[in-house]
């Protein structure tokens, strides 16, 4: 017969429940803590400490690919000002003023789809430059001209240290050269680039002669003067 203070061997295998550690009163009334359970090894905690926020990117920072046509083989330096331009911004100024809405860019990449030609009058390539246009980088040069009466293809990468390897903000719009593009007309160039949006109290506002009040535009990739490289795909002007 089992006494009625001796415990059943399923009593004796329950945990007990989690202490309770009383704290210091305050204004004289108890206060109860329950003690927290301790992690396993190996088990990770879960979210953030209370009254702790995570770090958020603030600023809208994208990444696109823009597609322009080549209408004069020859050879063009890009400037930051047609860059800028080429990544699109609002009439502010019925034909007179495009205000742009990038804070910053840099560059990725830039991919030329050469057109096949007659004869080989124009060396396709992309020329990356430092610090001055007569100042080259390293692995500047890309030649895709032979064959010349064949459609080819450059892909190029702007080089550590080059200037469009840099972070550029609107500030510094200038008509600085990053790099220099060269090939026949009818080729495509495709230039791929990262970009924050409206970052910076406002943006570069290049001349237009044609333009209605709040409609968005992307220039030519060489500026709305020249419009050598024209966008395709997207509304544009000059």
């Amino acid at each position: 017969m089992l006494s009625l203070f001796t415990p059943t061997a399923a009593a004796a295998t329950v945990k007990p429940a989690p202490l309770e550690v009383k704290s210091a009163p305050v204004h004289g009334v108890p206060v109860l803590v329950t003690r927290r359970a301790r992690r396993g090894k190996g088990q990770k905690s879960r979210g953030h400490a209370v009254g702790v926020v995570p770090e958020l990117e603030t600023s809208v920072v994208c990444r696109h690919k823009f597609r322009f046509e080549c209408t004069t083989g020859e050879s063009v330096n890009i400037s930051l000002l047609g860059i800028w331009g080429a990544l699109g911004g609002i009439c502010t100024v019925a034909n007179s003023v495009l205000t742009t809405w990038t804070g910053s860019l840099r560059v990725r990449k830039i991919e030329i789809y050469e057109s096949a030609q007659l004869v080989s009058t124009v060396n396709s390539a992309v020329n990356w430059y430092t610090n001055s246009n007569s100042n080259l980088a390293d692995k500047l040069m890309l030649n895709s001209t032979i064959p010349y009466d064949l459609p080819s293809k450059i892909v190029a990468v702007p080089p550590k240290n080059t200037l469009a390897d840099f972070w550029w903000n609107s500030s510094a719009a200038s008509s600085l050269a990053l790099f220099g593009i060269m090939t026949s007309v009818g080729s495509i160039i495709d230039l791929t680039v990262e970009f924050t949006l409206g970052n910076q109290a406002g943006g570069y506002q290049p001349t237009i002669a044609t333009g209605t009040l709040g409609g968005d535009y992307y220039l030519a990739l060489d500026g709305s003067t020249s419009n050598k490289y024209v966008p395709i795909g997207l509304p544009t002007t000059h």
